[in-house]
Formats: C-alpha cells, sequence, structure tokens
C-alpha cells in the first residue's frame, strides 16, 4: 500500500506536509513485518473462511454467508434446529448437510461474456444485456432452448468502466458510470445534480449502436454532481462545459443557442433500469 492515493484527502484536513508525513509513518507501519499481508492492499478483501473474519456458512462448500451472529446461512440454520429437534448432534448435520449456491451477491462478478459488464444475476452470472436476450430465447423455445449452444453463439459488449466513485473497485453498471450500489445510494440520496439516463436507454439507444445521452440538471463545472468527469473514460455526462456555475436547467430540457435557453428534450427522462 502506499500513501499517494489517499494523500489528497489528508491534504484538505492537515495540510500538504503534515499530511504526507501522517501516510508516510502509515505506510511504514503496514509494510512492517507484524502486519497482517491481508490488510496491505488498496482494496481488502476478507476470505470466506478467515480462522478469525469468517463470513461464510459453516457448512463444508456453501456459498452463502452466515446469518448475523449465527455460524450458518439462514437455510442450514433452519435446517440444523430442524437436527436439533430431532436429537442430531453438530458434526452429523454438518457431515450430511449439502451446500447451498450463492442467493445473493457477496462481491461484484463480471458477466461471462463480457468480462467489462457486471453480472446481474446469481445464478446464470450474465450481464442484464445477455440476461434479456436469454430470458427471450428461453420464453422462445422452452425447454428445448440450450443455455451451452446460446453461448457458443453470444459476442462480448463493450463495458461502460470502472465506477466513478473514486474507492470503489467495481465495475459501472450503466453508461451513468456508477456500479449499482452506488447507483442505488445515489438514488436513495436524491440524486444530487439530476444525473439521469432517458427512459429504456438501453433498447433505445445501445441496441441501436447509439450513444447513450444523460441528461444532468447542473452544467456548472464546479458542480460535485460533475466531478470525476474524465476525458477518454466515455463520461455519460459530457464534457464540462464553460457555463457559469451555477447554472442549470431541468431535467428533460436541453440547452438552447443562447445563454440561460432551455428547449424541451423528450429523450431525456428520468431513468428506468433500462
Amino acid at each position: 500500500m502506499k500513501a499517494d492515493p489517499l494523500l489528497p484527502l489528508y491534504q484538505q484536513q492537515y495540510g500538504a506536509r503534515a499530511g504526507r508525513d501522517r501516510l508516510e509513518l502509515l505506510t511504514a507501519l503496514i509494510n512492517g513485518p507484524a502486519f497482517d499481508p491481508l490488510f496491505r492492499g488498496e482494496v481488502i478483501r476478507i476470505p470466506a473462511r478467515h480462522p478469525v473474519f469468517r463470513w461464510a456458512c459453516l457448512v463444508a462448500g456453501c456459498e452463502r454467508p452466515r446469518k448475523g451472529s449465527l455460524d450458518m446461512c439462514h437455510v442450514h440454520r433452519e435446517q440444523w434446529a430442524q437436527a436439533q429437534a430431532r436429537g442430531d448432534g453438530m458434526a452429523a448435520f454438518l457431515a450430511a448437510a449439502q451446500p447451498l449456491g450463492p442467493s445473493v451477491w457477496v462481491e461484484q462478478l463480471p458477466c461471462r461474456i463480457c468480462p467489462g459488464r457486471p453480472a446481474t444475476h446469481t445464478g446464470w452470472r450474465l450481464c442484464h444485456r445477455h440476461y434479456m436476450r436469454w430470458y427471450h430465447r428461453q420464453r422462445g423455445e422452452g425447454e428445448q432452448a440450450s443455455f451451452e449452444d446460446w453461448l457458443a453463439a453470444q459476442v462480448p459488449f463493450d463495458g461502460y468502466g470502472p465506477c466513478r466513485v473514486a474507492v470503489c473497485p467495481d465495475l459501472a453498471a450503466t453508461p451513468s458510470g456508477l456500479c449499482s450500489g452506488h447507483e442505488s445510494r445515489y438514488q436513495t440520496q436524491g440524486r444530487p445534480g439530476g444525473m439521469a439516463l432517458p427512459q429504456a436507454w438501453s433498447r433505445s439507444y445501445e441496441v441501436r449502436g447509439l450513444p447513450v445521452p444523460a441528461a444532468s440538471a447542473v452544467a456548472g463545472p464546479d458542480h460535485p454532481g460533475r466531478a470525476g468527469a474524465a476525458a477518454g473514460r466515455g463520461d455519460p455526462l459530457g464534457p464540462v462545459r464553460s457555463y457559469p456555475a451555477g447554472t442549470a436547467y431541468p431535467v428533460g430540457y436541453r440547452l438552447g443557442a443562447g445563454p440561460g435557453q432551455y428547449l424541451p428534450d423528450p429523450r431525456h427522462r428520468v431513468a428506468d433500469r433500462a
């Protein structure tokens, strides 16, 4: 681990010299022999069956997380309660219990076809677009649909790049540039800056090979909703233009030819997950 990624944050709080000194000391301690290497990475990933911080179900091979302070996932905990009522011991139960596949995402996984897009289905491990393609194939062919044959004929789609949140290691899930977790937080916090994708953006734009526009209620380059825009990353908000700070236009409108002119734009509506 290096101090450089955290330096801007410390400089704001402690000043340039003090911030660098503090982080250099922290770096030396982290690189010391007594520090657990597990915690040296910029992104700390705790193994499912870590001897101290285990978060996986106690049943061998079970891919589900333990439930709260319990040692097992919800399903195995209920099965264990039934086994206890019959008088079975823990060792016998664990030997006979069948492991379960994942029911929720523990961490983001890439689509098995598109390495640049996150999977959205725990069972099929497909991105949203490929999952919808497979869903329609199943509806059309029913039980005759072969997943292996369908999979062999698929081609990968371009991804949306990394999540725009600086500390997030996940892939962006939509052209908004946010992973699904931060997209949900952005929605919960009232969508500051007003960034939104068009309704049914995938069918209306992406499937047709068109760039997906993103509306923002904030045009000013200094607004936090525009922070992190970077050329070359396909920023869905587009290039930061030289509008006066604080200039705003409502979602559902676009800027006209002159300052303060706003024209209705029916493409730009509040997003739904197309």
